[in-house]
């Protein structure tokens, strides 16, 4: 619920109309279009409106927060829901996430929607893919000037619509940003998106540019939230590097983060990545 829609639902609980509700404060035609979302209304003019209509500060601003609470943990269920699907390789959960979504109530449900459709996208081969879809998914969410957090987690499950000059261009943008970032939902995202490119490079059996990014994912410190992240590094750094000397030592630690996929209860994920391996060794 954004800031006009409850200051709405508090002045007709108290049955007022906008004139009266906004008083002094504010002009009523100002205060029209705040409650339209057209116009944005300064702290302090909300800190007056609400000490003048007896509205507790606590109060509303519980009710603001809590519908947002409500939104972002949907939004992150939804998430490791959808990684779950992906994991699995599954239509069928992705199809349940879809009509879940569809049936939602959420301002952003539209958007949801497409994000859903971006990751069945994801599981399909090439020749199988929805290049409508796809360039609708890269237009809508992701032609913005610079990524902020939420865009850039959503940037991280497509890549696979970009070319490779696209996203390591705009990976190293993205890593210039925020590689001191300390937010651990930010690093999360930078080491998927490292993972993801530096696949690439060993598909392509390509080392050269690869170093900037396996050293900026080394940098960012390992904590448990990251360990799936950081076992994915550690493989594809070894990959690369055993493409590169033929060392048989590479070949132990790339065996070793595929062992460890296996032993954390990704065994699907696990034969997917070593499947990868024996491919590109």
């Amino acid at each position: 619920m954004e800031i006009g829609e409850l200051l709405q639902k508090c002045r007709l609980e108290q049955g007022k109309t906008q004139k009266a509700w906004a008083g002094e404060v504010i002009s009523p035609s100002f205060y029209s279009k705040v409650e339209k979302g057209l116009n944005r209304i300064s702290a302090e003019d909300l800190l007056q409106l609400l000490e003048a209509n007896q509205i507790p500060l606590w109060e509303f601003f519980s009710q603001l927060e809590g519908e947002a609470g409500r939104q972002k943990k949907w939004e992150k269920d939804l998430r490791a829901r959808l990684m779950q699907a992906y994991y699995h390789g599954s239509q069928a959960d992705f199809q349940e996430l879809f009509q879940e979504v569809q049936a939602s109530n959420f301002p952003d449900k539209e958007e949801q929607l497409l994000i859903v459709a971006g990751w069945m996208e994801t599981v399909k081969d090439d020749k199988d893919g929805d290049e409508a879809l796809r360039q609708r998914i890269k237009e809508k969410i992701f032609n913005i000037a610079s990524f902020d957090k939420k865009k850039l987690m959503l940037y991280c499950n497509f890549m696979d619509f970009y070319d490779l000059d696209s996203n390591r261009y705009l990976s190293r943008q993205i890593v210039e940003k925020y590689r001191q970032t300390r937010d651990v939902d930010i690093q999360v995202a930078l080491l998927a998106i490292i993972a993801n490119l530096l696949s690439d490079f060993a598909d392509l059996r390509q080392s050269s540019g690869a170093e900037y990014f396996i050293e900026a994912g080394k940098q960012i410190p390992t904590r448990p939230e990251l360990f799936f992240y950081k076992n994915s590094l550690l493989f594809f750094e070894n990959l690369l590097a055993y493409q590169a000397d033929s060392k048989e030592e590479r070949l132990e630690y790339c065996r070793l983060a595929v062992r460890n996929c296996y032993l954390l209860g990704m065994p699907e994920y696990g034969q997917e990545v070593e499947k990868f391996l024996q491919e590109h060794m």
